[in-house]
């Protein structure tokens, strides 16, 4: 167990990742859906990782992958012409004969897999002209987006930032499931990168965390856009109230932890770790 705050945020970002077991389980499941796709369907690339798996920026409670399946359109003009409803439930079902003993379900946008150990999200997709990708919208129109875009931004963000920026979001995300999950995990992930650049991440967590804590309710009130020039809104899924709900939540974690630095910075330990444990509703590690 640990003896500083320090030695807390370090378990508790270690905790946050995928176990051996998970990460095993989480590739072998990803090259069979690649297998599916390359065996069933002409593809206009091969399955590839997308979300916060891809971007090494997953926290453990999420335990979920996400891959994009790129169809070839020639080979697939029919399946876009049926609409995207119809192309989300025709992947399901093809993917449900193959899987017979899983759990095979579509939401909004994808293709959900339920294994014993993961879950496995599948965008079906196709290529955009212009650049992206379409894909369904949930409604049966098409969304444009482009995963391998928000992978490199955060990833030349991480690098600039001497890898302590996937740490914080992932500590963030935490925070925010913690707290109910009001925000989306790729809103999140996005604010934080945002309103980090150009800026030094402080080396220590728990001021990191205190500076992002401190700012995050005046990044959640206004409207934020996908910063791929051609996406739309991050955040068009949050209501009025649910929006103020998590401003307000982030206002009262960032006072606790200001007293949290303070004691730290005084060399109280304990009352540090104390108010640590009411920001992340005693999630967090307890002193050795």
């Amino acid at each position: 167990m640990p003896n500083s705050v320090a030695g807390c945020f370090a378990e508790l970002v270690d905790r946050l990742g995928l176990t051996s077991a998970q990460a095993t389980a989480a590739s072998t499941h990803a090259k069979g859906i690649r297998d599916f796709f390359d065996g069933n369907f002409a593809m206009a690339e091969r399955v590839f990782t997308i979300g916060s798996y891809r971007r090494n920026t997953i926290v453990r409670p999420e335990r979920d992958i996400d891959l994009m399946a790129v169809l070839g359109y020639p080979a697939n003009k029919a399946l876009w012409e049926g609409g995207s409803r119809n192309f989300l439930t025709h992947i399901r079902n093809k993917l449900n004969n193959d899987y017979s003993k899983t759990v095979v379900s579509a939401r909004e946008v994808a293709a959900v897999l339920k294994f014993t150990d993961i879950e496995a999200e599948v965008v079906p997709a196709f290529r955009r002209e212009g650049g992206g990708f379409l894909i369904p919208d949930g409604k049966d129109g098409w969304l444009a987006t482009n995963p391998p875009y928000h992978t490199t931004l955060i990833e030349d963000s991480d690098k600039a930032h001497d890898g302590r920026l996937k740490p914080l979001i992932r500590l963030i995300k935490f925070w925010n499931l913690v707290n109910a999950g009001h925000l989306r995990s790729f809103h999140v992930e996005l604010m934080v990168q945002e309103m980090w650049t150009g800026l030094q991440i402080p080396s220590a967590t728990s001021a990191a965390v205190t500076s992002t804590l401190g700012v995050l309710a005046s990044w959640i009130k206004p409207q934020r856009t996908d910063p791929w020039p051609s996406g739309g809104r991050i955040d068009s899924y949050l209501k009025s109230d649910e929006r103020q709900t998590a401003m307000n939540i982030a206002g009262e974690d960032a006072k606790a932890s200001v007293q949290a630095e303070e004691y730290r910075v005084a060399s109280n330990i304990a009352k540090a770790v104390e108010r640590w444990q009411v920001v992340f509703r005693h999630e967090f590690p307890a002193l050795s």
